[in-house]
């Protein structure tokens, strides 16, 4: 019960910090691309640049970001996954992890 209560919260934490974060970065980049755009010289950029190119590169950059922090957010939400099934192990039986210990530095050295 504790392991599908651990899995449960690890969920809804990876999905409350993957919107928290896409809130928070997409906010943030949207402003600054923005910015940037408005502040271009017209005759230089607005003239020459057409506007699905500008439309699409603005959404290819705010998207890559979406990506990556959703995957960075899943990479943590893993390693926390880990790290519960680890503690239940010790719990059940400390010499499974000196086993699996063992077993990673043999991996590792190979």
């Amino acid at each position: 019960i504790f392991f599908v209560l651990t899995k449960t919260s690890c969920g809804v934490f990876e999905d409350f910090v993957k919107m928290y974060l896409r809130r928070g970065l997409v906010t943030a980049i949207r402003a600054d691309l923005l910015k940037s755009i408005m502040s271009a010289p017209i005759n230089l950029f607005f003239d020459v640049v057409p506007t699905s190119t500008i439309h699409t590169k603005y959404n290819g950059d705010v998207n890559v970001v979406m990506h990556v922090t959703d995957e960075v957010v899943s990479i943590c939400s893993d390693l926390i996954g880990l790290g519960t099934t680890c503690v239940l192990i010790a719990r059940t039986d400390p010499w499974i992890l000196l086993i699996i210990a063992f077993f990673v530095v043999y991996i590792y050295s190979v």
